[in-house]
């Protein structure tokens, strides 16, 4: 009895081997932008929830907030800048400059009558190369009576 392959046996395993190694690759490439989506959308979930978080406790104590591209939250103790710039969102308080939001592309406050404010985070990120993720988020701040 004969040992070995035959011709035919191995021209089908030399045509078979590119089709599942471009399968497995294909796969490989698709998990790994998945995941890469995945680790950018909740690191900038977490910049912007801190920021968010950061934003309500200043309003929560205003007395005066004013908006005019730079946002002012004059409260009893001291008066809170927030502006966007090329780092990200940057809070001003007492002398001191502090990023608390990278990758903040833009801010929007807005006074809804005498129950609170409407603050809008936009934030950006870039993965896998020319890639982005765009990311709007709207939260609500009661005013305290």
């Amino acid at each position: 009895m004969k040992r070995g392959f035959t011709l035919l046996e191995l021209m089908i395993v030399l045509v078979m081997l590119p089709v599942v190694t471009a399968a497995i690759g294909t796969f490989y490439l698709e998990t790994r932008i998945a995941t890469q989506r995945i680790e950018s959308q909740v690191a900038l979930t977490r910049s912007v929830s801190l920021a968010h978080e950061y934003i309500a406790r200043d309003l929560r104590g205003a007395e005066e907030v004013t908006a005019d591209g730079d946002v002012r939250i004059r409260r009893p103790s001291e008066t809170v800048t927030y502006a966007v710039t090329d780092g990200g969102l940057v809070r001003r308080s007492a002398g001191r400059d502090r990023v608390i939001a990278r990758r903040v592309s833009a801010m929007r406050i807005e006074a809804d009558g005498d129950r609170g404010w409407t603050i809008e985070l936009d934030a950006e990120r870039r993965f896998l190369g020319k890639r982005r993720l765009r990311m709007t988020r709207t939260m609500f701040v009661a005013r305290r009576r």
